[in-house]
């Protein structure tokens, strides 16, 4: 699951990590790095979960 889409995630994370760097200039960019590679990780456990929980609907 995680192979499959590593553009995405690397979009993700680029994005996010502009984002905290716009938002909290002050704060090292090693701790953005730190706090988007948690939310990519974060956002993948989800997916696979819900792929893992997922029922086909009810005929």
């Amino acid at each position: 699951m995680a192979a499959a889409c590593p553009s995405e995630r690397q979009y993700y994370r680029v994005a996010l990590l502009d984002y905290l760097t716009t938002q909290y200039p002050a704060i090292d960019a090693g701790a953005h790095l730190a706090t988007a590679n948690r939310a990519v990780e974060a956002a993948q456990k989800d997916i696979v979960t819900a792929f893992v929980k997922h029922r086909a609907p009810a005929k």
